[in-house]
């Protein structure tokens, strides 16, 4: 009987230590949030297709410098989102051949609390995405929450 009170005692000791442990740490997660596109084309057979943009250029049309400049064979692109305004245009060139188009993000930020250790993250709810139809098709929104978590938030067709 001592033997079984004393297994029984030792495995809900065992079990209040561990049950006390983090087995995943939210400090661990990246803090950098950004807004993430990728380039699709839409082919006769009418389903989208991933395409690289041959020499890819954005630029804000206001404030910062070019945030990338005739990247080769680009697939995708990241940026991070102002928290202060609600929305940024951008300058788009998808190919050295091609006309240049403007692209404008209107979205609101909010701010997520990790944890009193971790502190907080700014979290963007994106509304709508604006372009000028000179080289880009059309534009989707994926998903709208732009968070710390990288997901595709916007397809660009063209």
């Amino acid at each position: 009987m001592k033997k079984k009170n004393a297994g029984i005692a030792l495995g809900l000791l065992c079990a209040g230590l561990f049950s006390c442990t983090d087995q995943y740490t939210i400090c661990s997660l990246s803090k950098s949030v950004t807004l993430e596109a990728s380039f699709y084309e839409y082919p006769a057979s009418g389903t989208a297709v991933a395409r690289n943009a041959s020499s890819f250029t954005l630029s804000p049309i206001f404030g910062a410098p070019t945030a990338y400049n005739q990247f080769p064979n680009a697939a995708n692109f990241a940026l991070s989102l102002n928290p202060g305004t609600d929305s940024v245009v951008y300058r788009i060139r998808l190919s050295e051949s091609l006309p240049a188009d403007t692209i404008s993000f209107v979205y609101s930020t909010t701010e997520r609390n990790l944890s009193y250790e971790c502190g907080s993250i700014n979290v963007h709810q994106l509304f709508r995405v604006y372009a000028t139809n000179h080289t880009i098709d059309s534009i989707s929104i994926t998903h709208p929450e732009i968070t710390n978590m990288i997901a595709e938030n916007v397809r660009i067709f063209f």
